[in-house]
């Protein structure tokens, strides 16, 4: 039987993996890793956490929001008056962190002027690339490389897909058969990679322009709650959680060509964890890794940083590094990203969001107090 609780702790604890496979991606570079440890094996397809979270956005969103913004669809003006105050709420979640990390790099950038040290690539963080940032539409194909922040390129994204993709599933496709919506998901996944396989390229080819990755991926997740709810997958054995883990982990080591078995394994993955999975409750719903989920966007966003400032300390050591050595410099650069990412969810993601969020309603209030609907009441755990 399927289960319906605003917050699944399992869904809010499996963030913290694929952020931290994330990290693993670009941490296996640092020096002092590097020479001594390959975990390439691993890590090498990082990248999918991205695509992990594209998928589980779309999820979530949906077994948050959907209901709540279909009840207030009885006309154009409330439809639009939710979805405002929907945007308002995934706005004051992404752009104050992300407007707090590009500071940090600004920053960076010129201390390392004054220091005659490149802390950050003064190219990569371009006064050109810097509007398309602030706008959060970096990742939309408008620059030609990623710029400042690097991982943000996915919070761009994800912004389109709260502008449009979203819309386009309560207030169209949801309307419709649920065969449209399968449909388009199956043939648009399908399309993207056969496009990525016949030029020697993976998913991850779709990131300066990352429409077509997050538009496929976040419909799906849209897609596979509506079907999770309805009781699909509570079926599924017990043992498909770790199946569809193993699978993932098999995959990274095939050729790309095989890439378009990843939105399945995914959605298995889902759908066990939505209908709960013993095995999966005591891996991905212990207070340990839910907290590391609530803190997962700042340890994404934030994470270069530890990549930073760990290599400024060592690049110019001359000591030989030992496999100890390794694993010791990887855990305090991860221990030292978790506490960056611990801190700013408390100084700046949570507070930034209440305060947007109240001074939005206080003014809607002021001007149409019977107007907002039940949405601005609702708990999500991306909040």
């Amino acid at each position: 039987m399927s289960r319906n609780p605003l917050h699944i702790p399992s869904l809010t604890g499996v963030r913290a993996f694929a952020a931290l496979w994330v990290v693993a991606l670009h941490f296996r570079a640092n020096i002092g890793v590097h020479e001594v440890i390959n975990f390439d094996w691993l890590a090498s397809q990082g990248y999918w956490g991205v695509d992990f979270f594209f998928v589980l956005s779309g999820f979530i969103l949906t077994h948050t929001y959907f209901e709540s913004l279909s009840n207030a669809s009885s006309s154009k003006k409330t439809a639009w008056s939710s979805y405002k105050l929907f945007l308002v709420k995934r706005f004051a979640r992404l752009y104050p962190l992300h407007v707090f990390s590009i500071a940090i790099f600004a920053g960076l950038l010129f201390l390392g002027a004054q220091l005659g040290e490149e802390f950050v690539s003064s190219q990569r963080c371009s006064w050109g690339a810097l509007l398309p940032n602030l706008l959060m539409i970096h990742g939309w194909g408008v620059t030609d490389s990623l710029s400042w922040n690097y991982p943000s390129w996915s919070i761009s994204a994800e912004w389109f897909a709260y502008l449009a993709v979203f819309a386009l599933y309560v207030y169209v496709l949801a309307r419709k058969s649920e065969k449209v919506g399968i449909r388009l998901v199956v043939y648009s996944w399908l399309a993207l990679c056969m496009f990525t396989a016949l030029n020697g390229e993976s998913v991850d080819y779709f990131t300066e322009f990352a429409l077509p990755r997050i538009f496929v991926e976040f419909l799906a997740g849209c897609v596979l709650y509506r079907m999770a709810k309805r009781g699909f997958g509570s079926a599924l054995p017990r043992w498909s959680l770790p199946v569809g883990v193993l699978g993932i982990l098999i995959l990274s080591q095939l050729s790309s060509n095989f890439e378009f078995l990843l939105l399945p394994l995914i959605a298995l993955i889902l759908l066990r964890l939505y209908h709960g999975n013993g095995i999966g409750e005591r891996i991905f719903s212990n207070h340990t890794t839910v907290f590391l989920g609530e803190i997962s966007y700042s340890i994404y966003m934030l994470h270069p940083l530890g990549q930073i400032i760990g290599d400024a300390i060592l690049k110019d050591t001359s000591r030989i590094y030992s496999i100890s050595d390794g694993w010791l410099i990887l855990s305090a650069e991860l221990g030292l990203v978790i506490g960056l990412a611990t801190i700013a969810y408390y100084l700046i993601e949570k507070p930034s969001r209440r305060l947007i969020i109240g001074a939005y309603i206080r003014k809607q209030n002021k001007s149409k107090p019977s107007k907002l609907g039940a949405l601005s009441s609702r708990r999500s755990v991306f909040k």
